[in-house]
């Protein structure tokens, strides 16, 4: 959908490489590695979305870094296992209802209640993989209201219920 062209992409080869090369051999704190290199590689690809003016193909500039855009992401991610609202991102972040609607929709393409419940979703998947916590306490853990909820919520994204994918994709 989006039309960026890494400027450097023997960087961003070697940063997948290492990626793909720690998955592999899977040392000692392999996982810290790897979301280190992918940190990496997604700065990258923002540094040339910005530089690029990330046009869609339809022409309208999306996917631009927006400072804003992280001051959302990271309250999102402090604030995972709490009750979150519009009106509470707006606060958090300093931006009226609209600037944040706005924000989000050009950084993500996506709403910010859609953005936190992908947000959500991504913890459970990684609490899942890496944990032993039961889906009641992951479901509460990523600010689910129900394990019922998350397990419907889950299942539409990942097309396993939990407890499926826990079983299919456990790190070691």
């Amino acid at each position: 959908r989006y039309v960026v062209t890494p400027s450097a992409p023997g960087r961003l080869r070697d940063a997948y490489q290492a990626v793909a090369s720690l998955i592999d051999a899977r040392p000692a704190g392999y996982l810290a590695a790897v979301t280190g290199l992918a940190h990496a590689i997604v700065a990258l690809v923002i540094a040339d979305a910005s530089r690029a003016g990330a046009r869609s193909t339809d022409g309208t500039a999306r996917g631009a870094y927006d400072e804003r855009a992280d001051r959302v992401v990271r309250f999102l991610s402090d604030a995972m296992g709490e009750h979150v609202d519009v009106e509470a991102m707006c606060e958090a972040c300093a931006m009226s209802r609209t600037t944040l609607h706005a924000v989000v929709r050009r950084s993500f393409d996506t709403t910010p209640m859609r953005l936190l419940q992908f947000l959500r979703l991504r913890r459970a998947e990684q609490l899942l993989r890496a944990t032993e916590l039961s889906i009641k306490e992951i479901a509460s853990a990523v600010g689910f209201a129900s394990p019922y909820h998350f397990s419907t919520e889950f299942s539409k994204r990942y097309r396993a219920t939990p407890t499926t994918f826990r079983a299919a994709n456990r790190d070691e």
